[in-house]
């Protein structure tokens, strides 16, 4: 914790300047012309009847026709039969309500992944992530891309942690609803179990495989698998086949580095391309995105901050999985190695003629300007 005030208004200029951060990549995809255009319910209903579905009950796959139903309840349970949902009825009664927040963040999640430059990146880091694009394995992957809310402002989100003074109440007269966004915290290899089980995961595959011949784009060779969008402590948001592209698997190949560039400073460097840098490109591009034409913008609910509250201390009780995966993004992003002390303080002074970027001992993919 940094008390003295000095240090505080400090880390505040600090996190301004950092936050201004951009980047780039030598590869430019097209933007889609529907992009800045939110998802409406109608389209989330059609985009998710592509996705295959599995029985909350049994497990089972859904066939090709499309048979299942969702609780009409919540909307967030899915059932073969009648039978299933009957079976299940006394486990799912006491929670079946209404739920806003799911529904919202299945939307945030889809618009996250229906956006052509996002989807292209998150196929590159799993590449990278599982080691794809130096060994081929037959073997369907599987992995979790955990997702979080935050504030869009960095300082709101180091004001919930305590590392600079909240704005009180009595000068505001109500409580702030912190405006968030949403972030990946973190791509982890996800267990089997956690999809429906290994011939759940081979039917999922094969949807893959049949989608990828008709875009014919799929050759034998190709990365096919899993992936499972989580947020908080394991909930599970949305799981979707893929099969990696690949233009995808050459640029995880060619490993090209990122240009990132402090507009303030006018510090350049270039990072290497990795697992948590083409998040912190995906992380950033949203950040920067201040009209919200990305569609990724919410309102924050209670248990997104009390997560970053509990970042700032050693409480994992809350929120374990949450805790974890956001640490993991902290420790590796620009701006929050500024917040968390691990940048040195003169990489983000201010310059006209800032001075000429050295490497940073502690790691190659971050500024690091010389004080005088």
């Amino acid at each position: 914790m940094l008390s003295p005030k000095r240090d505080r208004k400090n880390l505040k200029w600090q996190l301004e300047v950092a936050a201004t951060l951009t980047m780039s990549h030598p590869v430019q995809f097209p933007r889609d012309p529907y992009a800045t255009k939110s998802i409406t319910e109608d389209e989330i209903k059609e985009i998710m009847r592509k996705f295959p579905q599995i029985c909350s009950v049994c497990q089972q796959y859904e066939p090709e026709v499309k048979t299942y139903k969702w609780c009409s309840g919540c909307k967030s349970q899915l059932y073969c039969s009648r039978e299933c949902q009957k079976k299940d009825w006394r486990q799912h009664k006491p929670i079946c309500r209404p739920d806003v927040r799911k529904v919202r963040l299945r939307e945030l999640t889809l618009n996250l992944t229906t956006d052509f430059t996002f989807s292209a990146f998150i196929e590159i880091a799993t590449v990278l992530h599982i080691g794809l694009s130096t060994s081929s394995s037959d073997k369907p992957f599987c992995v979790g891309v955990h997702l979080g809310i935050e504030p869009e402002d960095i300082l709101d989100f180091a004001r919930l942690r305590g590392d600079i003074d909240a704005i009180p109440e009595s000068a505001t007269k109500v409580r702030k609803k912190h405006k968030g966004m949403l972030q990946i915290n973190n791509i982890f290899t996800c267990p089997e179990e956690l999809l429906g089980g290994r011939e759940t995961l081979l039917s999922l595959v094969n949807s893959a495989k049949e989608d990828a011949i008709k875009d014919r784009f799929y050759a034998p060779k190709l990365p096919t698998g899993v992936m499972a969008f989580f947020l908080g402590d394991s909930f599970k948001i949305l799981k979707a086949p893929v099969v990696i592209h690949p233009v995808y698997m050459d640029m995880a190949m060619r490993r090209q580095p990122f240009k990132l560039r402090i507009p303030a400073t006018g510090a350049t460097v270039t990072q290497p391309m990795s697992t948590q840098s083409c998040i912190q490109y995906i992380n950033t591009s949203i950040r920067l995105d201040k009209f919200d034409d990305f569609s990724l913008r919410t309102d924050m609910m209670p248990e997104d901050e009390l997560i970053i509250r509990n970042s700032a201390g050693d409480a994992y009780e809350q929120d374990s999985d949450g805790l974890e995966h956001l640490r993991i993004r902290m420790v590796s992003e620009y701006v929050y190695r500024v917040l968390l002390g691990l940048e040195q303080p003169g990489a983000v002074v201010l310059r006209k003629k800032p001075t000429e970027p050295v490497e940073d001992k502690a790691s190659s993919s971050y500024f690091h300007v010389p004080r005088n």
